[in-house]
């Protein structure tokens, strides 16, 4: 739809306008890291703040707030009673509305391997999760594993995240993991950084820091000036280029997160995806997650 209406296009991942992000890029571009095969990324929550903890389904139904048209909320999901367990922000642990910390802090965390090391569409995803519920409401905790296949002249990468408590074991160099993250695994060195790339950006092995920090490579990509809203905004002037996070780049990052959570409702199992069909290959129950069928009067093409 972008394409066919030639409109700016940007997902909210703020990060991916940061230095931080390009700096990590040309280290790896330079070859500090080496070749990177294994990447893990996690985060504490879920947070009661942003999913709550629903106690029974369907949720206690609720006054609808004179603010807000339901109707419109719901969009092309089913009609149900309005409920706070869903809204004003809850809706995240819902998997008809949202898809957990995997979707609101993946696209964040995931954001500087997945552009790092030029990911696309992977070769399977796996899940494990812990303290389901409800089927509708996302797990307690999950751990989830997807598999990359070469690109070009880089090799095969298993990336892995965490959440609800659960964490990789740390790096070389690193006593404990904890709040959110994400560390790349290099044959040279290893880069680890917080929940977004514009957090606390450095190489685990203290003296290879040190050494990095005194010898920093050329910078080669253009930075953003004055940030995510700033790009955006002389994109659409026509000012300055198209976003870095444009819809050609973020919609493959999506997709990865999002056959994440089909694996967090299927666990177990590991799943085979054929990126090229658009579908899974071993799962008719997978590929029954990957689209819904809107209610009336919310129909669309696709086409």
């Amino acid at each position: 739809a972008a394409h066919r209406y030639n409109v700016v296009h940007q997902m909210g991942n703020q990060g991916h306008a940061t230095d931080h992000i390009r700096v990590a890029k040309e280290w790896f571009e330079a070859g500090v890291l080496g070749e990177v095969k294994e990447v893990h990324a996690w985060n504490g929550g879920p947070s009661e703040h942003y999913f709550g903890n629903p106690q029974s389904y369907p949720p206690p139904e609720s006054p609808v707030p004179p603010s807000l048209d339901w109707d419109l909320w719901l969009g092309p999901r089913a009609e149900r009673p309005h409920s706070t367990a869903y809204v004003p922000r809850t809706w995240r642990g819902w998997w008809d509305f949202g898809s957990g910390p995997l979707g609101d802090w993946g696209c964040h965390t995931a954001d500087l391997p997945f552009w790092c090391l030029n990911l696309d569409g992977p070769v399977s995803v796996e899940a494990q999760v812990g303290g389901v519920r409800f089927p509708q409401y996302i797990p307690a905790w999950a751990i989830v594993t997807w598999e990359f296949p070469a690109r070009g002249a880089l090799p095969p990468v298993t990336v892995t995240w965490y959440d609800g408590g659960k964490l990789p074991k740390p790096p070389v160099g690193v006593e404990k993991i904890k709040g959110s993250g994400m560390y790349m695994v290099g044959s040279k060195a290893t880069l680890m950084t917080g929940g977004r790339p514009n957090f606390d950006l450095c190489l685990t092995e203290p003296e290879k820091f040190e050494d990095l920090k005194r010898n920093q490579p050329p910078r080669t990509i253009p930075r953003v000036k004055g940030g995510h809203w700033e790009e955006w905004i002389q994109a659409i002037k026509g000012t300055g280029p198209k976003p870095g996070s444009n819809f050609d780049y973020a919609v493959p990052l999506s997709q990865m997160l999002l056959l994440g959570g089909v694996a967090e409702r299927l666990p177990g199992k590991k799943l085979l995806w054929d990126n090229e069909a658009g579908t899974f290959t071993n799962s008719p129950e997978a590929n029954a997650l990957l689209r819904s069928t809107p209610r009336k009067g919310w129909e669309f093409d696709v086409a």
